[in-house]
């Protein structure tokens, strides 16, 4: 095979299987629903069915959501989620999300704040 041909054979070959790399599926993070509706950034429903607001800094493994940046509201308008872990995994800290569910039975769950039994939890 001539050289010049056997350089644009190889080229292409290259071309090829940069392109294939490129448009591979990779493993990112894995991000939770999205919830629409009509929620405010920060609230909750008065019987604390929704809260929405951010996600808070884990400092003791426990996830809570912060509904109420100034912390004027119940429990310094912060709360404890519980969920499966792998389900509270896909929101980092600072994401902004809708949880639902009702309040724990446990008056000051073992994160030591009051905690919402989420059953379904998004984006927003």
């Amino acid at each position: 095979m001539p050289l010049h041909v056997r350089g644009a054979a190889i080229a292409l070959v290259a071309l090829v299987c940069a392109a294939c790399m490129h448009s591979a599926p990779h493993a990112g993070p894995t991000r939770g629903p999205l919830i629409t509706g009509a929620y405010p950034s920060y609230g909750h429903a008065p019987d604390f069915s929704w809260v929405a607001g951010s996600i808070a800094p884990r400092p003791n493994g426990c996830v809570y959501l912060q509904f109420d940046p100034h912390r004027s509201e119940p429990w310094d308008g912060r709360i404890a989620l519980i969920a499966d872990p792998q389900t509270l995994e896909q929101f980092p800290s600072g994401d902004m999300v809708v949880a639902f569910g009702h309040l724990s039975d446990a008056p000051r769950g073992e994160c030591g704040a009051a905690a919402l039994d989420v059953t379904q939890i998004g984006e927003h």
